[in-house]
């Protein structure tokens, strides 16, 4: 194998997701990308990007749907545990990856939130790692990956970038956490005093919800 392991020191529940690392985590396997101008392109990108991959482990994700790297092993911790307990409710990894980031328990609703639409201007092309058992999160040959990605962004006339998942209120408002109406609401309207940290925890308590939420 092409992978390394290290044993999950460290770990909390999170509702149904089970142990989670809360530190020390490597960084996990996603590469930003800058999609076409070209408003026809970015109509079939999806499809094409489905019939150029070589399986579901390789998938699109909208920009402002991650916010770190910690929110999406936490997501794929989820994902491994349905995979074993035979609980998955989309019928596909790609899918079921997308709907517990939404925190939704509907994988169409969660396709839609999580992943790319036609105004999107950049997204990101995320690999799913094999597990190597449960409380095991793979430390993954990020080079060797990154030379599919830059293929498949290739496939879709997509540009690679050096872009990491940062948290956004976009994000919030995408997934459908907080609506653009609550934000207004709140410290009247003054979002600038949220911190990187508050915004990151609302969206990862949201994965802890996915089979609760509508």
């Amino acid at each position: 194998t092409m992978m390394k392991f290290f044993q999950v020191k460290g770990w909390i529940d999170v509702g149904k997701l089970g142990p989670v690392i809360m530190q020390g985590l490597p960084p996990y396997p996603l590469w930003g990308i800058r999609l076409p101008l070209d408003s026809g392109v970015r109509k079939s990108l999806v499809s094409q990007f489905i019939e150029k991959r070589a399986d579901e482990s390789w998938l699109l994700i909208g920009k402002e749907t991650l916010c770190s790297d910690e929110q999406i092993w936490i997501a794929w911790l989820g994902l491994q545990r349905r995979k074993m307990q035979d609980c998955m409710r989309s019928n596909s990894i790609d899918g079921e990856m997308l709907r517990l980031l939404s925190g939704t328990h509907h994988v169409s609703a969660g396709i839609k939130r999580a992943g790319v639409s036609e105004s999107d201007a950049e997204a990101w092309i995320v690999k799913i790692p094999e597990s190597e058992g449960e409380g095991m999160i793979p430390v993954c040959e990020l080079l060797q990956i990154r030379e599919t990605a830059v293929e498949l962004a290739a496939e879709i006339s997509a540009e690679i970038t050096d872009s990491r998942p940062t948290p956004t209120i976009e994000g919030l408002i995408r997934l459908q956490i907080i609506s653009p109406e609550e934000i207004s609401e709140i410290d009247n309207g003054d979002i600038g005093r949220w911190s990187n940290e508050e915004i990151c925890d609302l969206m990862i308590a949201s994965i802890a919800t996915s089979d609760l939420q509508g």
